[in-house]
C-alpha cells in the first residue's frame, strides 16, 4: 500500500513538472513573439521617420529655391519711371479730344537692358532702331549726318540732322487720342483727323548738333521720321485711336573732355522739356495734366546715363 501511494505521488510530481515546463515554454514563446512584434513595429517607424525627413529636406530645399528664383527674375526686370500727360483740346468744329502721352526718361542706348525692358512694355513688336545706320545717318569725319528729315513742327519742309556722336539717348513713348465730345461720336462715315506735335525744346542750343533731336513714329502704315519732336497726325474712324509707339533720339558724344557726355547736363536741366504744339492753330488747348496733376508746365523727364544712374526731374 505504501509502495502504491509513493508511486502515485511520484506520478503527480512528474505531471506537475511537465505542466510547469510547458507553461515556461509558452511564456518564452509569448515573450519571443512580443519581442519580435516590438522589433517589427520599430522598424517601420524608423523607415517612416527617414522618409519623412527626406521629404522635409526636399520641401525645405524647394521652399528655399523658389524665392531665390523669383528674386533673380525680379532683378532682371527694370522699373521704368514713366511720365504720363493728358492734353484736352478742341478743334474748330467743337470736337473735344484727350491726347495722352506716356514717356520714359532719356536712356543712354548703351544701357541695353533698360532700353529692351522699356520697349518691350510699349513697343508692340515694332523694330527699334539701335544703330546710327538704322536712323539713316552716314559718317562724315567725326560726325554722323542725314541730309533731309521732315520737320515735326512746321509745314512739312525738311532739314538736315546730325552731329558728333558716339552714343545716343532715347526717350521711348506712346500717344493715343480719345474723342470726349459730349453727345457726338466718331465713326467711319464721320471720321476726323487732327494735326499737332510734341516738340522737344532743349535748354541749351548745342552748336555741335543740328536740329536737336530726331524721332521715329510707328504708324500702322509705315514708320515716319521727324526732327525736333514727333508729329501727331491720327485719322480717327472711331472714338479711340492708338496707342502709337515712338522713339525720340538725342545724340550723345562721350569723350575724354566729357566722360559723361557733352549733352548730359543739358538733358538733366529742368528747362529741357517736351511741349505740346498746335502749329496749324486748328486746336485750342483747354487743360492738361502731368501724372494726374493739372498744371501749366511742360513735360520734363529724367535721365538714365552711364552705368544706369538715374537723375529724376
Amino acid at each position: 500500500m505504501k509502495k502504491a501511494l509513493s508511486a502515485l505521488i511520484v506520478i503527480v510530481m512528474v505531471l506537475i513538472l511537465v505542466s510547469c515546463g510547458d507553461s515556461q515554454t509558452t511564456n518564452n514563446s509569448k515573450e519571443t513573439s512580443s519581442a519580435e512584434t516590438v522589433s517589427n513595429t520599430e522598424k517601420p517607424i524608423e523607415t517612416f521617420t527617414e522618409s519623412q525627413t527626406e521629404a522635409q529636406i526636399e520641401s525645405q530645399t524647394e521652399a528655399q529655391t523658389e524665392p531665390q528664383t523669383e528674386a533673380s527674375t525680379e532683378l532682371s526686370q527694370v522699373d521704368i519711371d514713366w511720365t504720363e500727360a493728358v492734353y484736352t483740346v478742341e478743334d474748330n468744329d467743337g470736337y473735344r479730344y484727350e491726347i495722352s502721352f506716356k514717356l520714359s526718361p532719356w536712356i543712354l542706348v548703351s544701357n541695353s537692358d533698360i532700353i529692351s525692358s522699356a520697349w518691350q512694355e510699349i513697343g508692340e513688336n515694332k523694330t527699334l532702331p539701335l544703330t546710327f545706320e538704322d536712323w539713316g545717318l552716314k559718317k562724315q569725319g567725326n560726325t554722323y549726318k542725314r541730309s533731309n528729315v521732315t520737320n515735326a513742327v512746321g509745314h512739312g519742309n525738311s532739314s538736315p540732322f546730325g552731329g558728333e556722336m558716339t552714343d545716343m539717348y532715347y526717350c521711348l513713348g506712346t500717344f493715343s487720342v480719345k474723342n470726349v465730345t459730349e453727345g457726338w461720336s466718331i465713326t467711319e462715315s464721320s471720321s476726323r483727323s487732327i494735326t499737332s506735335a510734341l516738340e522737344y525744346y532743349p535748354s541749351v542750343q548745342d552748336s555741335l548738333v543740328i536740329s536737336g533731336v530726331m524721332s521715329r513714329v510707328f504708324y500702322n502704315s509705315e514708320p515716319l521720321d521727324y526732327r525736333q519732336g514727333i508729329r501727331i497726325v491720327p485719322s480717327l474712324n472711331s472714338d479711340t485711336w492708338g496707342p502709337c509707339p515712338f522713339v525720340v533720339m538725342s545724340p550723345e558724344n562721350i569723350s575724354p573732355k566729357y566722360p559723361n557726355g557733352n549733352h548730359y547736363e543739358s538733358l538733366c536741366d529742368e528747362k529741357s522739356c517736351f511741349r505740346y504744339v498746335d502749329f496749324y492753330q486748328r486746336l485750342s488747348e483747354k487743360s492738361h495734366t502731368i501724372n494726374g496733376i493739372e498744371t501749366n508746365e511742360n513735360i520734363c523727364v529724367g535721365v538714365i546715363g552711364k552705368n544706369g544712374e538715374y537723375v529724376k526731374h
